[in-house]
């Protein structure tokens, strides 16, 4: 390999990284190729952390090739069959990521219910009008039910041969 490639994330402490490559550039994605490659190997480092707008406690740096030659047994899969192995982690990775946004949406109603206790319109708290009602009985739906469907799918998940 001999290129540069940034945006890969928690890259720059692991000690391997998953890699995908163009071995064929006239074979589209059937061109392309998965790789282990490992921190040390000749012809390959990492280089600056890249700044990015959110998910900031992954690190992200760059990664570059200068005639990194990758042995054999470091192919993942088959060659030419990267775009599989890419794939096949995505139903993994959309699960662990969809925990996240159900800590934020706490946090947020953390933050929301005070203030519409406290927050006072035409004599009574915004809590008591119909349009905040509703509007707080549906996020607290959602809050109680994402939990439940996120465990149901890791179940499932748990049981498919992945």
């Amino acid at each position: 390999m001999d290129k540069h490639r940034g945006g890969n994330t928690c890259k720059r402490y692991s000690n391997a990284q998953v890699v995908y490559a163009k071995t064929d550039i006239t074979a589209g994605s059937k061109g392309i190729t998965a790789f282990i490659i490992e921190k040390g190997m000749p012809g390959f480092r990492t280089a600056q952390k890249l700044d990015k707008l959110g998910m900031r406690g992954s690190d992200t740096c760059e990664l570059l090739f200068e005639n990194c030659l990758v042995p054999e047994e470091n192919v993942l899969g088959e060659v030419g069959k990267g775009v599989y192995v890419m794939m096949s982690g995505l139903d993994l990775e959309r699960l662990v990521l969809a925990a996240g946004p159900l800590g934020i949406m706490q946090a947020c109603l953390d933050v929301i219910l005070p203030y519409v206790r406290q927050r006072e319109q035409f004599g009574c708290p915004i809590g008591n009008f119909s349009l905040y009602r509703i509007v707080l009985e549906l996020y607290l739906l959602q809050l109680r039910v994402q939990p439940k469907l996120l465990c149901r799918q890791n179940n499932v998940w748990e049981e498919t041969d992945m």
